[in-house]
């Protein structure tokens, strides 16, 4: 990581001195802020400046480990979110009252799987939907949150980049179309789903289809002639989208599709 000249840090330095919150949030925001403005702005008296120390990855431990006790649930979800944060650290969020600091430790990737494991029988659904949209989680919590009563949890799972195909199959055929949806919304859902849920009776369902890019062209040529005016549109921004399907968008009835494929 290139090392910040002195002006830079003076720089630094003065914003994290400002009366602006937005100011002192900046000075935070460099992905290498000195260490010394992190543990200075660690006690400021907003929640959301501490919020932003909480969440970045130069902030020592010692400091985290403070923030972690911190009064404002939003700081202490940030500090269960950094993925500098050692394991005990974690352990001792994924038991906090905050069921938003106990998703933020579900959703980061360097938790342990005895805490996921932990997490997947939380009594909270959001809890639980951080751990199935994980991708470190192990297929065996996955194959159990699939299966779970709370349509935002079997969610997750679906836009679960590491969500193996038997249970993105599954899921596909789901009673509740944003379980559906959220397949369509998975960077590695595979083209044979993507094809089927192109039929789905839901035009949400269609639209996500249309937007994927895995989806083939063979499949984009087909949802261009979609009944939904957003489904076509959709078709518009795929980048598998053949130029003579393109053309004819460009003629479409629908001004909003025309003019997204023009």
């Amino acid at each position: 990581m290139k090392e910040l000249t002195k002006a830079e840090i003076e720089e630094i330095e003065k914003m994290a001195q400002s009366k602006s919150k937005l100011e002192r949030e900046e000075a935070i925001w460099s992905k290498n802020a000195p260490v010394h403005v992190l543990e200075k702005l660690a006690d400021d008296e907003d929640n959301d400046v501490r919020a932003a120390v909480a969440g970045h990855s130069n902030t020592p431990i010692a400091v985290l480990e403070k923030l972690a006790n911190d009064e404002s649930e939003d700081v202490r979800a940030d500090v269960g979110m950094n993925v500098s944060a050692p394991i005990y650290l974690l352990e001792k969020l994924a038991g906090d009252e905050s069921s938003l600091v106990r998703t933020f430790v579900g959703s980061n990737p360097n938790v342990s799987l005895y805490l996921l494991e932990k997490l997947s029988n939380d009594d909270c659904e959001d809890v639980r939907a951080a751990v199935g949209e994980n991708p470190i989680t192990p297929v065996n919590l996955l194959e159990k949150l699939s299966n779970d009563d709370c349509e935002l949890v079997r969610e997750g799972v679906g836009m679960n980049a590491s969500a193996p195909v038997n249970l993105l199959e599954k899921l596909s055929n789901d009673e509740d179309w944003e379980v559906r949806l959220s397949i369509t919304l998975n960077k590695n859902a595979p083209a044979h789903i993507l094809e089927k849920l192109a039929k789905d009776e839901d035009a949400n369902v269609r639209e996500g289809v249309a937007w994927n890019k895995n989806t083939p062209a063979k499949i984009l040529a087909i949802l261009a002639d979609d009944k939904n005016d957003d489904v076509r549109k959709k078709v518009t921004y795929n980048l598998n989208t053949p130029t003579e399907v393109l053309e004819k968008l460009a003629n479409d009835d629908c001004y909003k599709v025309r003019e997204a494929a023009s």
